[in-house]
């Protein structure tokens, strides 16, 4: 049996004050966490593994 353990994600995190940051890549940054919690279920469902969450 395979497990994959995810904790502390902050799926909804403000991140504040990015735009004080030229040029930094706000869309993508306030993004990656969602994209992140995609790639752990993509890999749960390829590896057929259980998910834990704190």
């Amino acid at each position: 049996m395979k497990f994959i353990h995810a904790a502390d994600l902050h799926l909804d995190s403000p991140l504040r004050n990015l735009e004080e940051y030229e040029g930094a890549p706000i869309k993508e940054i306030r993004g990656a966490t969602r994209q992140a919690l995609k790639n752990l279920v993509n890999l749960a469902i390829k590896e057929s593994a259980g998910i834990l969450s704190d």
